[in-house]
């Protein structure tokens, strides 16, 4: 035991050591710079937009990976937890229009919030492994820090060329091994398919382990398979996933062949639902997840994760990349400079915002919605109001309930008009006291 301590601590002296010989300005780059959440088609960009460098780095770094997980919005995982999210969500705003008891409505949200919790442990540390690797294996492609080398430099000039260059070879070189420490048999297993068979298969190997065929629930949507989130089990779905891949000879693969590759692969997972005929879920209607998929942007991509747009500033770019990127986020929370200081924003995606939501599609958690842009601000608002109320349970703190769109608004309200969710605000406000002992009781 005393030798595993040593090694963790050399281990922690070398990182500390390699941090810093990072470049100074960048060496101190608040983490996280962004944070996703797929299931609700969320993105939050941290970085302050008076910091271009810092702006910069996040492009070159961290913006592809954020694009990969917002590519997780059709998977089965992430339906899976949209849904019980959702269900969360309906049982609040159920109670708060006096449509069910308080009770009734704990219960509801406890039983999802639970799944939610296993679900997260089960798939947060393979999946941030998964995205960091084939992050890593984007940036090492020919020319992808020089282009990003060029626009650095637009911004400053000071340092030579070489100079520079060196900095992000060694920014590079630090992230694949915080990649590889991550989930480092994930890593190892992706490394290794890559170099046999390429990038595009490591993907489909990831891919058939996150897509579930199944709900991870409770469910009980019919037609759609789900089991309990205790039973999942993304490891042995990933082993089996490689294993298949290493029985077909690398020759027989070429770009043609991916999506044929796919479906061999996933006859080969042990699902507990084979032969069911069960539908994949996938085809379940949830428009919150389905309506940005349908985004077609008619930008050529040099890349596919590559995302140098054409716009005017950092932070235009990297919503450009949020919002036009084929099947990303619904909306965005980031921060804008004005001559005043900086400020907190959002923003619904523009090229959607109009779109109206179908009758009867599921995953809405109010009565009705008219639009993408009501429903991505209801599931918002809902959301961080929970969030809030969860934080409270079991635990001796206060959480002040607020508007949370009014609260990451430039001007502090969420819409010309006042606020338009400030009566159910008051009623948490005035239940808050009830509701978090309600859903104590049943933890």
């Amino acid at each position: 035991m005393a030798g595993d301590e040593s090694a963790t601590s050399v281990k922690t002296d070398e990182q500390s050591l390699r941090k810093a010989d990072l470049p100074t300005e960048i060496r101190d780059i608040a983490n996280p710079l962004a944070t996703v959440a797929p299931h609700m088609s969320q993105f939050v960009v941290r970085v302050r937009p008076d910091r271009p460098i810092h702006l910069r780095y996040f492009q070159t770094f961290g913006l592809a990976e954020e694009m990969m997980h917002g590519r997780r919005h059709q998977f089965g995982l992430t339906r899976s937890h949209h849904l019980l999210r959702m269900r969360s969500l309906r049982a609040l705003f159920d109670h708060l229009n006096e449509d069910i008891s308080l009770e009734t409505a704990a219960m509801r949200i406890t039983t999802a919030e639970d799944a939610i919790q296993k679900l997260h442990e089960e798939r947060v540390s393979f999946l941030e492994g998964v995205d960091k690797y084939l992050c890593q294996s984007v940036m090492s492609e020919e020319g992808y820090l020089d282009r990003h080398i060029d626009q650095y430099l637009s911004l400053n000039s000071e340092p030579n060329r070489e100079t520079v260059e060196d900095r992000f070879e060694q920014l590079r070189e630090h992230l694949d091994e915080r990649a590889q420490e991550e989930a480092s048999e994930v890593y190892d297993m992706l490394a290794e398919l890559e170099a046999n068979y390429g990038r595009r298969v490591t993907e489909v190997v990831a891919d058939a382990a996150l897509d579930t065929p199944y709900l991870v629930g409770p469910h009980e949507i019919d037609g759609f398979e789900a089991i309990p989130a205790e039973e999942l089990d993304l490891k042995s779905r990933f082993d089996a996933a490689v294993n298949a891949v290493r029985a077909i000879d690398p020759s027989d693969i070429d770009e043609d062949s991916t999506q044929e590759l796919l479906a061999e692969v996933g006859d080969d997972l042990s699902d507990p639902f084979r032969g069911s005929g069960a539908t994949h879920p996938r085809e379940l209607d949830l428009p919150l997840l389905d309506i940005p998929q349908s985004i077609d942007s008619s930008d050529a991509l040099r890349n596919k994760y590559d995302v140098i747009l054409e716009a005017p500033t950092e932070i235009g770019q990297i919503l450009n990349a949020a919002f036009r990127f084929k099947g990303n986020f619904g909306g965005a929370i980031y921060q804008i400079e004005t001559q005043d200081g900086v400020y907190p924003n959002w923003q619904v995606n523009p090229l959607i915002a109009d779109k109206e939501i179908p009758d009867g599609a599921l995953g809405i958690p109010v009565r009705s919605v008219e639009s993408y842009k009501e429903l991505w601000e209801w599931v918002y608002f809902g959301s961080k109001i929970l969030d809030g109320l969860l934080v409270m349970v079991g635990r001796r703190t206060t959480v002040s309930i607020e508007c949370p769109l009014c609260g990451v608004s430039m001007n502090g309200t969420c819409h010309p008009d006042g606020c338009p969710s400030a009566h159910l605000v008051d009623k948490v406000k005035n239940n808050k006291t009830r509701i978090v002992p309600a859903l104590e009781d049943l933890v």
